[in-house]
């Protein structure tokens, strides 16, 4: 057996093959949404992976495809979690009744995102 460290840190210190891999990704996101940017673009655009992490924090929303920042589901997971994340959701979406209203009766926490890859 091998063991797979699923932490932010070492998912952003994996080579590729990790960070592509889908059983290491989801892991990782499933205990650090935020881990969602070190995956490779393909897992940032899977939709299972980005529903994992917005569930974890809604802030992970930043590094989904862009085409799932326009996703319904999506967007209403992660504004449900932290209201806040609809600054990541398409602008197109954030007029949708709603998504502005899970947004504005969710928890709101503030948080640094960055969300170029290294």
């Amino acid at each position: 057996l091998v063991r797979v460290d699923t932490s932010t840190g070492s998912l952003r210190d994996a080579g590729g093959a990790q960070r592509d891999d889908l059983k290491s990704v989801l892991a990782a996101v499933t205990q650090d949404g935020m881990a969602l940017k070190y995956a490779g673009n393909a897992l940032q655009a899977d939709r299972d992976v980005v529903l994992a992490a917005v569930r974890q924090t809604g802030w992970a929303l930043a590094f989904a495809a862009r085409e799932l920042r326009a996703n319904r589901e999506i967007a209403l997971a992660a504004v449900t979690q932290n209201g806040l994340a609809i600054m990541h959701v398409e602008k197109a979406l954030q007029a949708d009744p709603l998504v502005a209203h899970a947004s504005r009766h969710a928890p709101r926490e503030m948080r640094t995102v960055s969300p170029t890859k290294p």
